[in-house]
């Protein structure tokens, strides 16, 4: 009985140690070698010429032969010790990089650390103490992991979105387990926050950067990410489109840094475009582009988006190939900039083959930053009636 337990004891105990030693079981014997050869041995071991005096300190020296000798353990030892010196040189370079984009301003203390147990680490190799180095190296792994970490924290600001212009009733939720209640034209959204929209409502967002982004009728909206990058005085923003429409018209700043995101139900999309237009339903989400360039992606599969293209991306599948958007419709009129007087006006444009519904929007700005009266229709013309007596925009 008691030979079984021992028996089934150790077994146990061999299965438990098999796996961490299988990775350095390569190296069964010794390792015998002159002292020319001591670079390119540290290099086999450790991956790195430069851990020599790590090797030497673990060889026997040979006086006789003027050869140097490494013991299966000292072997082992060698190699575990070089799986972790390449995690410390990836590390190591990922500070540097840290460095270059803030962390010797918004991650100072951190970085500071870090650098300090790195010279440890080297020093004790150099001097040819592994015990010693791995233990600063194990160190400096998560020195490095602190300052990634209080970099993205001190160097992005949390900012609010402005409520900028809302038509109809719009309403607005604080945090992701609020409740909703009614908005108003003023209100600022924090990350977290959502804004939803119902029948013939809609709400235009303005960001820090000027951007802004329209909520369309029967939609919600969150906006997960909204932050000021303090070194590139950029903003990062990332909404989340849970259900209807979403136009957004971004700031050339906004452009040029890519810092703008925005996903729907079944896609996630990457934007350097100056107006875009998105949707989010159940089954599907649609996206076209009319300025720039934006990459939609689902899953693994990204398609890129140029000036006046358009995609479809249905539950569980890839997004199709880009697809030209239909052509805008002409109106009829002798010139764009044409200038009408009075309080109707008759509008007229061309038909565009397989267009199902035309748009009519009036705004106060040539930029159409703010619209003040939205129409839809599925005729070729409209009448616009009740005009103010100002200067509008159509």
């Amino acid at each position: 009985m008691n030979r079984s337990v021992v028996f089934i004891t150790y077994l146990l105990a061999w299965f438990l140690v098999y796996p961490t030693s299988v990775a350095f079981s390569q190296h069964r014997a010794g390792k015998t070698f002159l002292a020319k050869e001591l670079q390119a041995v540290s290099q086999e071991f450790t991956g790195d010429p430069a851990t020599w005096p790590i090797v030497i300190a673990q060889a026997d020296h040979r006086i006789s032969t003027n050869t140097f000798y490494l013991s299966n353990y000292a072997v082992q030892q060698l190699l575990r010790f070089g799986f972790q010196h390449k995690k410390v040189q990836k590390s190591k370079a990922k500070m540097n990089a840290l460095v270059k984009t803030g962390a010797a301003l918004f991650a100072e203390s951190e970085l500071k650390t870090a650098k300090s147990n790195l010279r440890l680490y080297e020093t004790n190799i150099k001097t040819g103490i592994m015990d010693s180095a791995r233990v600063y190296g194990k160190i400096f792994l998560g020195d490095v992991s602190r300052v990634e970490k209080s970099l993205k924290k001190n160097r992005l600001e949390a900012i609010k979105a402005k409520l900028d212009e809302k038509i109809g009733l719009v309403k607005k939720r604080s945090g992701l387990l609020g409740s909703w209640v009614k908005a108003f034209v003023g209100d600022f959204l924090k990350e977290s926050d959502a804004i939803k929209t119902y029948d013939n409502s809609s709400a235009i967002l303005l960001f820090f950067d000027g951007s802004y982004v329209t909520v369309e009728s029967n939609s919600t909206a969150i906006v997960r990410k909204a932050a000021l990058d303090k070194l590139s005085k950029a903003v990062e923003t990332d909404i989340l489109l849970l259900n209807g429409n979403l136009l957004a018209r971004l700031s050339q700043k906004a452009q040029n840094y890519g810092g703008f995101q925005v996903s729907t139900t079944h896609s996630h999309i990457l934007v350097k475009s100056g107006k875009f237009w998105t949707s989010s339903e159940s089954k599907r989400s649609r996206v076209a582009n009319y300025d720039g360039e934006l990459k939609v992606k689902s899953g693994k599969v990204q398609v890129t988006l140029r000036k006046n293209q358009g995609t479809v991306v249905e539950e569980g599948k890839k997004p199709m190939p880009p697809v030209e958007l239909l052509p805008a419709p002409r109106l009829q009129w002798a010139s764009l900039d044409t200038v009408y007087f009075g309080s109707k006006f008759n509008l007229i444009w061309n038909k565009v083959k397989n267009t199902k519904s035309y748009r009519i929007e009036i705004s106060d700005s040539r930029e159409f930053k703010r619209i003040l009266r939205r129409f839809n229709t599925t005729k070729s013309s409209y009448q616009l009636k009740k005009l103010s007596d100002s200067m509008l925009y159509v």
